[in-house]
């Protein structure tokens, strides 16, 4: 966050940084607070919520045209698409998950990696950039937080997962997406008229696929956690209803 302070995309001021773990046992940041709603608990009109929509795409795609090699320090280097189809595997490679929540897994993995993109456009990645994520003040952006799973990679790893949790048809109940959304061919023009490079929707059409799988691994997982008492957190039953649904969008995509 305070590697990107001085570029266009919002984030809290950072006041402390530090590695002494005397203070909290641990090293740790202090941001500065920062006044906001989330775009989901807003009561709002579709035509109010559409300029907000507008200024989070703009936001992305300014996240994405940040010069991240002067940003080394900060962000790492590169991590590839197929290192992160490795991470999945760790995840999803074992006998404990739920079957029936898996069973279309292995069917969205293959067509992935039968069509994965050779050379996707690099850059900074937020990691976990949706509307949760967003705050929102006067009809902007006035903060995008929780950047813990930000890295530099492929940039339409972002919007991907924004399509994906704007998109009712990926998921059993509409629990984590706001209502009242523009489609998901509208957010995608809204980047692409932003944005510094050319997107085509077929690239986002499979990133959009590659979020649905990835968020389908992760929830099979947590709810394994949770079911046998290692992470207590009863959200991930009713979230964990729409991980089947999860996979068979990411195959309908992904074809």
């Amino acid at each position: 966050m305070a590697s990107i302070a001085d570029t266009a995309v919002p984030v809290p001021p950072i006041r402390w940084i530090d590695e002494d773990p005397r203070w909290f046992g641990r090293p740790f940041f202090v941001g500065s607070f920062v006044a906001g709603d989330k775009l989901g608990e807003l009561n709002i009109t579709a035509v109010q919520a559409r300029p907000m929509v507008q200024s989070a795409v703009e936001t992305l795609a300014a996240l994405h045209a940040v010069d991240w090699q002067s940003r080394r320090d900060a962000w790492g280097e590169p991590f590839a698409l197929a290192e992160e189809m490795k991470r999945l595997d760790h995840l999803l490679d074992r006998d404990t998950l739920d079957p029936a929540a898996v069973a279309r897994a292995p069917l969205a993995r293959e067509g992935l990696r039968s069509s994965l993109p050779a050379e996707p456009r690099i850059g900074c990645v937020h990691g976990d950039f949706q509307w949760s994520n967003i705050l929102m003040r006067e009809g902007r952006v006035a903060a995008v937080i929780d950047w813990e799973l930000a890295q530099v990679g492929a940039t339409l790893l972002d919007l991907g997962w924004l399509c994906l949790f704007s998109d009712p048809d990926s998921w059993h109940t509409p629990m984590l997406i706001p209502a009242r959304l523009p489609s998901l061919d509208e957010i995608a023009a809204m980047y692409t008229k932003s944005a510094q490079f050319p997107v085509s929707i077929r690239e986002v059409r499979w990133f959009q696929a590659f979020s649905a799988y990835r968020f389908g691994v992760i929830t099979a997982f947590n709810l394994m956690l949770h079911r046998r008492g290692k992470r207590h957190d009863p959200m991930w039953e009713e979230v964990g209803k729409s991980a089947p649904r999860l996979f068979e969008r990411a195959v309908e995509l992904v074809r």
